[in-house]
């Protein structure tokens, strides 16, 4: 499905929690904070690299409104050639760590965010084949979405110009030829650190003062 060709495309449904996020927000981030001159977003990229040659249709994301979040995403994924769902986490401050990547607190498990995770399950159901998920932030499970999906593109924290850089990618202007630096388990349980036996507890609250890896020398 990737590259996506502008030259056969009429219109495209960017869906997400960050098609238009600021990443970079001034004051957050404690000794990782970056105050980047500019940022061009997802949507920003689309639109300096596709102009007006594509409508870009991009429906109101609200986790305090999910159903209605879903409903809208799930039409304009219907009604638009493709739809992409930027997706993942971010690094902004918040009191739940299990939705951002923070220095002052670990994330209790590898979840993914269960509001963005019942996004993409209804919009590639709505758009088999042709539904691209691009993503940001560390680690998580993929495994309950990712094999209902073509395509996945992972950014990580992509930086100021991460926008552009991404639509070029999704465009086929460059091509992504970077590894992935980290291993990404199935399932938290099959990670070194996970602790057996305590599958409903906050596996932070077991670690405060030992965590044991049992892989050895060799992984």
């Amino acid at each position: 499905v990737l590259p996506l060709d502008k030259n056969e495309l009429n219109s495209l449904a960017l869906i997400g929690k960050y098609v238009d996020y600021d990443f970079y927000t001034v004051g957050t981030g404690g000794s990782g904070w970056t105050n980047p001159p500019y940022q061009v977003t997802f949507l920003e990229g689309m639109q300096n690299k596709l102009g007006k040659d594509v409508e870009l249709v991009t429906p109101k994301y609200d986790e305090n409104n999910l159903d209605q979040t879903v409903a809208d995403a799930v039409e304009a994924a219907k009604n638009a050639d493709y739809a992409i769902i930027y997706a993942g986490l971010n690094s902004t401050s918040t009191s739940d760590p299990n939705v951002a990547d923070t220095e002052d607190g670990d994330r209790g498990n590898l979840d993914f965010p269960p509001a963005q995770l019942a996004l993409i399950k209804a919009v590639a159901a709505a758009k088999p084949g042709k539904t691209i998920v691009v993503l940001s932030g560390s680690i998580y499970e993929v495994r309950d979405w990712v094999d209902d999906v073509p395509a996945v593109l992972q950014t990580f924290y992509s930086g100021m110009e991460g926008g552009n850089a991404t639509a070029d990618i999704l465009l086929g202007n460059l091509n992504p030829s970077g590894k992935l630096t980290n291993t990404w388990p199935k399932r938290y349980e099959d990670t070194a650190g996970y602790v057996p036996g305590n599958d409903a507890v906050d596996q932070r609250e077991l670690k405060k003062d030992d965590v044991t890896y049992s892989e050895g020398l060799y992984v």
